[in-house]
């Protein structure tokens, strides 16, 4: 082998090891560096703490409208599905056999009186008569008795008239309440109401509407001692004593935007279940809440300041939830926690970190407890620095 060739390897050979040296210094220098994390200060500001639960809505009224007198459907005077106020004509049934009865009850009212007011004169006459013994008394007793008859036949001609007035009314079907009515179930010139009453309708009373839900023993008797409860005397229902606020929220909102009251509360607790059945009722001037809608409500029971991490930044193990914090080492510690209501995307956290405690809300697959980290601090911008006042509570 020519020197120069030998010279050539060991050139090559060096540098190799020069490069393979580097290689390891960048890498031994990228495993020692210790991971970014995105850490921040809990948040504080004062919190609604609240029950929640699942319920349905219900119309305050609701009213089948049927036929009461036999006829033939003539009109139809609602559009389905909108607005009637009570008293509102609906639905008439033809009603000329019922004038006709009308009329004719009346007439035999008047012939009943016409008779009475001869009867009467006779009754008068013969007891005159009588007196100067010139009319036998039996004659008397049969003027009395055909007057007496006649009065009676009058009381039953005025019930009859009144019945046929009642029933010439029941042609015009007028609704009972207001609210909000559903399509007509005959069409107009069908017969209704030989058989049976027939339905032609129904009408909703949902301006208020109702919302009830089930609430367990211990709910009840935390809501009774914050609110305490009477009779009403209206109603004689349960009510909360302070008249305790409700909220509402549709399964396509966020937060709970309709806002009303308890009003209502079964008198037990259902043994089998252990629950017992709670009214809200709310306004509903936009008509948006319709019967039988899922809802869910919140019954806020307490309002104090309190420190939030995002809900994210909470892990779990055996021994419970806890948080990791970076210190003023920027060395990661395990902070076992207690945790209270859900904020929005925040948890309130009772007890376990201060309000200068760098959370590590980011990264935290890369933290752990006891190694160093980078910390970076949270942009104020973020959304998760943020969060709504209505909370629910922790079961």
């Amino acid at each position: 082998m020519k020197f120069s060739d030998w010279l050539d390897r060991v050139a090559v050979g060096v540098i190799g090891g020069l490069m393979l040296l580097g290689c390891e210094q960048d890498q031994s220098e990228l495993v020692l560096k210790p991971p970014e994390v995105t850490v921040a200060e809990p948040v504080e500001q004062e919190v609604v703490e609240a029950l929640e639960f699942t319920g349905t809505t219900q119309a305050m009224n609701t009213v089948d409208i049927r036929a009461r007198v036999k006829g033939f459907l003539d009109k139809i005077l609602f559009q389905p599905s909108g607005r009637v106020t009570k008293d509102q004509l609906l639905f008439v049934i033809d009603p000329r056999q019922y004038q006709a009865a009308v009329d004719q009850a009346k007439a035999e009212l008047d012939a009943q009186k016409a008779q009475l007011e001869f009867a009467a004169f006779e009754v008068k006459r013969l007891e005159k008569l009588s007196k100067e013994d010139v009319a036998a008394q039996y004659e008397l007793v049969q003027a009395v008795s055909r007057r007496d008859t006649i009065v009676a036949a009058i009381a039953a001609a005025e019930a009859a008239f009144k019945n046929s007035q009642l029933n010439l009314e029941y042609t015009q079907v007028k609704s009972p309440i207001d609210g909000r009515i559903g399509r007509n179930l005959v069409d107009a010139g069908n017969l209704v109401g030989e058989a049976e009453n027939t339905l032609l309708a129904t009408v909703v009373q949902d301006n208020p509407i109702y919302s009830y839900f089930s609430i367990s023993e211990r709910d009840y008797l935390m809501l009774k001692r914050k609110f305490g409860m009477k009779k009403n005397a209206q109603n004689d229902e349960s009510v909360p004593g302070k008249i305790a606020p409700a909220y509402l929220s549709l399964f396509d909102e966020q937060g709970f935007p309709h806002e009303g009251y308890i009003d209502y509360s079964d008198p037990r607790v259902d043994s089998n279940t252990g629950t017992l059945q709670v009214r809200a009722i709310f306004p509903n001037d936009d008509g948006l809440l319709i019967s039988g809608l899922f809802a869910r409500i919140q019954i806020p029971i307490d309002k104090h300041r309190a420190l939030l991490v995002p809900d994210v930044a909470l892990g779990a193990d055996q021994s419970g939830r806890y948080l990791l914090v970076v210190n003023d080492k920027n060395i990661v510690e395990y902070r076992p926690v207690k945790i209270g209501t859900l904020v929005g995307t925040m948890r309130v956290i009772t007890e376990g970190i201060c309000p200068e405690d760098q959370v590590i809300i980011n990264g935290i697959q890369r933290a752990r407890p006891g190694s160093p980290v980078t910390p970076m601090p949270l942009s104020s911008s973020s959304p998760t620095a943020t969060c709504p006042a209505q909370t629910q509570a922790s079961k």
